[in-house]
């Protein structure tokens, strides 16, 4: 990504009135940075008040703020860029300064916007027109039975962390579902993750607020398969699906941190990040035995390199067809995929306490979600491995040309297996 398409706001830092360690400034890089070459770092500091310090005995300077309510920061010599040796020694250095939590040079800055995490709906909401019943009794959902599964499982005591656009926090058929506290707003810095939209096309794409209504969606797939499990909102992506890495890689520790048993992830990103800190975060959701579920994304390609729903212990989903006998034409499939659940004309909440039929990987993977927090809540002490595991084990063979790893799922035989 280039350092000239991020958004840099000015800010208020607080004067740090503790003595300010001594720090010696890094000379000058010789010669000229290569085309391609990071120009950055990001680094989080223990206090966001201490940044000027830091500005000042390093001479860097801020390009863009990220969230510095938590103070995460990207920041960039104060002057000419640097060559990559000498920028990766001033990450080391900043790494070893008491003040930072953790840096590390932005090796994806290299001119493309592949790095950015981005939602994956197929296109804009088909029809609005829909009500309560209209979502509580889609034909997409018909086969899963949730009558009979709800018996034995409603995901009571299970917190599924939903990472999106935000959540309408008032949605009438979402009240009792989301979690009391916990939730944060990472692109304002609050804790008011609700969704906004802002009217202006921020990607360029030619749309304007193309993902707005994304995460209420997603939410109200969980709240439907899942009843009783708590939703804990993190916004992280802007109204057109966009979100930063290293924002996304903040929200996946915090969710850890506060409890989370399933986390989704209705987004991805084209290529595998570079980012140390991003890709320590989804594995560290393993070792804390909490199950991630991402989208295998909409371009309708096999085998591609897709994150995070390629990663090994991380659920992918693809979208089945409206019968759900196959894939859908525009759904990854192939490694990217474990399974395939219902991703077309999939009926859930929206904005305003409304209701729309949207179509993605995006709409499928909470409806796994949903299911995973099912069988976290019957066996507590599954760990990530064995999720993984029932979840694909009980999934059913699909028709088609259009491979997945292992089939469609299968809510009911997955509670049976346990």
């Amino acid at each position: 990504m280039t350092l000239e398409r991020r958004n840099v706001v000015s800010m208020t830092v607080a004067t740090v009135a503790a003595l300010v360690m001594i720090v010696a400034v890094p000379p000058a890089s010789a010669g000229e940075p290569k085309p391609g070459d990071p120009t950055a770092i990001v680094m989080q500091l223990h206090d966001p008040s201490t940044l000027s310090g830091l500005e000042a005995d390093y001479a860097l300077e801020v390009v863009d703020p990220l969230v510095p309510t938590r103070g995460l920061f990207m920041v960039a010599p104060d002057g000419e860029p640097m060559k990559e040796g000498d920028l990766k020694k001033l990450a080391k250095d900043l790494v070893k300064d008491p003040r930072v939590e953790w840096a590390e040079v932005d090796a994806d800055n290299d001119g493309v916007e592949d790095d950015r995490f981005h939602a994956w709906p197929n296109g804009r909401p088909g029809s609005t027109d829909l009500d309560a019943d209209d979502w509580a009794n889609q034909e997409a959902l018909q086969y899963l039975e949730l009558d009979r599964v709800h018996r034995q499982s409603t995901g009571k005591g299970v917190i599924v962390a939903v990472l999106d656009t935000g959540v309408d926090m008032d949605h009438p058929q979402l009240a009792g579902h989301l979690a009391a506290e916990g939730h944060y707003d990472y692109l304002d810095g609050d804790r008011d993750p609700n969704e906004e939209a802002d009217g202006f096309d921020d990607d360029g794409d030619g749309e304007v607020d193309e993902a707005f209504g994304h995460g209420t969606h997603a939410a109200g797939l969980i709240a439907l398969v899942a009843p009783d499990a708590e939703i804990r909102v993190y916004r992280v992506l802007d109204a057109d699906g966009d979100g930063d890495p290293y924002v996304v890689a903040l929200a996946v520790n915090d969710a850890i941190d506060q409890g989370a048993d399933v986390i989704n992830l209705s987004f991805g990103v084209a290529s595998k990040p570079t980012s140390k800190y991003l890709k320590e975060a989804i594995k560290r959701a393993k070792k804390a035995n909490v199950t991630i579920v991402a989208a295998a994304g909409n371009t309708g390609t096999k085998d591609d390199s897709h994150f995070p729903a390629r990663e090994k212990d991380v659920i992918g989903v693809a979208a089945s067809t409206r019968g759900n006998d196959a894939i859908a034409h525009f759904s990854n499939f192939g490694k990217p995929a474990l399974v395939a659940a219902p991703g077309t004309d999939v009926v859930s909440t929206l904005p305003g306490g409304g209701f729309g039929a949207w179509s993605g990987t995006s709409m499928a993977a909470p409806i796994v979600s949903g299911q995973a927090a099912l069988v976290r809540s019957d066996h507590p002490d599954a760990d990530v491995k064995k999720v993984i595991e029932i979840v694909g084990k009980s999934s059913r063979k699909m028709s088609g040309a259009r491979k997945i790893e292992k089939g469609l799922i299968d809510i009911l035989q997955s509670l049976g297996r346990l």
